[in-house]
C-alpha cells in the first residue's frame, strides 16, 4: 500500500509492500494473457541488478496482472535505481511496457524510513 506508480516511476518506502497493479488492453479491448510472462526488474546506474521480480498474471482473458513487491524486495539501500516492467508474450514477443516513454528508463526510488 505504501507506494506511488506514476508515468516516471516507482516510489517506495524501504521494508514496505507495494502492489503495481497493471491492466493489459488496446483499441481492440483486453489483451488476452494466457502463457505471458511478466518481469520487472531494477537496477543501479552501472547495470547491477538490485531487484528482479515475476509478476503474476491474475486474470488472463481480462489482462490483469500484478507485481507484488515484498518487504524484502524493498529492502535495500535507500536510492535511486533505473528500473522497467516487460512482458513476454507466449510467440516469443517482448514488450517493454513500463515506463511508457520508450526513450527513457523509469526511476524506482526507495525511501527511508524511520520505524524498522
Amino acid at each position: 500500500m505504501s507506494g506511488i506508480l506514476n508515468s516516471g516511476g516507482i516510489i517506495v518506502r524501504r521494508g514496505d509492500s507495494f502492489t503495481i497493479n497493471l491492466h493489459f488492453a488496446d483499441e481492440a479491448g483486453d489483451i488476452n494473457l494466457a502463457g505471458a510472462q511478466l518481469k520487472m526488474s531494477a537496477a543501479k546506474e552501472n547495470g547491477t541488478k538490485v531487484l528482479q521480480k515475476n509478476g503474476i498474471i491474475s486474470d488472463a482473458v481480462r489482462g490483469l496482472a500484478s507485481i507484488e513487491l515484498t518487504p524484502s524486495d524493498t529492502d535495500i539501500d535507500v536510492g535511486e535505481y533505473q528500473a522497467d516492467i516487460q512482458i513476454k508474450m507466449p510467440d516469443g514477443q517482448i514488450h517493454t511496457v513500463f515506463p511508457p516513454n520508450i526513450n527513457s528508463l523509469a526511476y524506482f526510488i526507495i525511501t527511508p524510513q524511520v520505524t524498522e
